[in-house]
């Protein structure tokens, strides 16, 4: 049986606490993530265990001084819940690559962690609705201003696809929102 698995995997922004839980039940499986770039997840067979992860897609945002776009400004002890045993937290920790994954010791879960997931899913929420809403604004006044049937035929394909990137997302972080009740 192989000690090492890697996953091909294209993870979107809103879809953090689906990965999460994903992670989650692999390691009760046996296997634990030690490894990431933005396509692969390199994984080790490791006795199951009860782990909890914890990502974060990026690490920069709109600085104002209230910090009320950007996580580690709002949150800046974020990297005190991480496992200081954990093999992926060495790498993570060191690196501060975006998509941030890092496994969680559960002995450090408090309030202050509640409002860090509950400020991450809000603000991947906005930041998505901005994005696509930026993105429809641009393709709609692109269809209207060019004359080309093929170009208008694009620009509406783009924004309908755009619509409904725009509904997933809502749709995960409805989903997320469940999630955080306790």
């Amino acid at each position: 049986m192989k000690n090492t698995r890697l996953i091909l995997a294209f993870i979107p922004r809103y879809c953090y606490s689906l990965f999460e839980k994903k992670l989650s039940d692999l390691s009760r499986k046996g296997w634990s993530l030690v490894n990431y770039g933005h396509l692969f997840y390199r994984f080790e067979r490791t006795t199951p265990k009860d782990k909890k992860y914890f990502i974060l897609f990026s690490t920069g945002g709109y600085r104002r001084g209230d910090g009320i776009f950007d996580i580690e400004l709002r949150h800046p002890n974020l990297k005190r819940y991480a496992s200081k045993k954990s093999a992926l937290n060495k790498i993570t920790l060191k690196k501060n690559k975006s998509p941030m994954i890092f496994e969680v010791d559960q002995s450090k879960i408090d309030l202050g962690f509640n409002e860090l997931t509950h400020d991450r899913n809000k603000w991947q929420y906005l930041e998505l609705l901005r994005e696509s809403l930026l993105f429809i604004l641009g393709f709609t006044g692109s269809y209207f201003l060019t004359s080309h049937r093929l170009f208008k035929t694009v620009f509406l394909i783009l924004d309908i696809l755009l619509a409904l990137n725009l509904i997933v997302g809502l749709f995960f972080y409805i989903y997320s929102k469940k999630r955080e009740k306790p």
